[in-house]
């Protein structure tokens, strides 16, 4: 998670190598402030602003952080729910560099896609939590089908794609 944290500074180039050198050596909880604050601005093709402004939700993406690129959403999103983000926060990255997937695959995403993790906190018992996956990916499905895009599917167990 470390290395995550360090890519994304790098890339917004706030900090010079030295200082990134010193940066690793440094508890990683410190960095917390710095991550939301780069995840709140805008993107080249992801609006947060526009998001907000047209999403109406008392939980889910009540909370956004957006990046350029990330290895894996879900790194930016187990770290920030580690460090007090609410629950419904949603983590968006235009790129994926270094995600996994089921049984540690290792995939990336590109440009083009919505590439997004999501924290929940349920209070569910936890042998119940991975029913929450399935019905988001189902959820999603029949979202989109409902605003008209028939072609949308579920590859197992949460992604969902279109074409």
């Amino acid at each position: 998670m470390q290395n995550e944290i360090i890519n994304i500074l790098k890339r917004e180039e706030k900090f010079s190598e030295n200082t990134l050198e010193e940066i690793s050596a440094v508890e990683i909880n410190d960095f917390a402030d710095i991550i939301k604050e780069v995840g709140q601005q805008e993107t080249e093709y992801l609006s947060r602003t526009e998001i907000l402004d047209n999403l109406n939700t008392k939980t889910i993406g009540k909370e956004i952080y957006i990046f350029n690129e990330v290895m894996s959403t879900n790194t930016v999103g187990k770290f920030l729910s580690e460090n007090g983000v609410e629950n419904g926060t949603v983590i968006l990255s235009e790129k994926q560099s270094g995600a996994k997937g089921r049984l540690g695959k290792h995939w990336e995403s590109p440009l083009g896609g919505i590439w997004l993790s999501l924290i929940v906190k349920p209070k569910v018992d936890h042998s119940k939590i991975p029913m929450i996956t399935l019905a988001t990916g189902v959820a999603v499905v029949k979202t989109l089908e409902r605003i008209g895009i028939k072609n949308a599917e579920i590859k197992w167990p949460n992604d969902v794609m279109i074409n």
